[in-house]
């Protein structure tokens, strides 16, 4: 992905997961890594969910922080390329 000075840049995510690598959602993030844009949805605590397309340029496999050597992480960047919709939660069937 290549960004020129001026154009619209809608900003990035970085996101730090406790690596699975049983998860299917780590592993299509890993495999997104370098290649097309792809959809997300970030569901909020209360329910609210988040779409946005994005570019995965780094997705990194390493270790935890803060002295905890043991726990290994997926760290991941999400390149936004457009803006993001917010949808409010589905009402509850009666």
């Amino acid at each position: 992905m290549i960004k020129f000075e001026g154009s619209y840049d809608p900003g990035s995510i970085d996101c730090v997961f406790a690596y699975d690598p049983n998860d299917a959602g780590q592993q299509a993030l890993i495999d997104a890594h370098n290649g097309g844009g792809y959809n997300f949805k970030y569901t909020l605590t209360n329910g609210e969910a988040i779409y946005f397309r994005a570019y995965v340029p780094k997705c990194a496999i390493g270790t935890g922080g803060d002295g905890d050597d043991h726990v290994m992480t997926l760290n991941v960047i999400l390149a936004r390329d457009k803006g993001i919709a917010v949808m409010a939660p589905a009402p509850e069937a009666p």
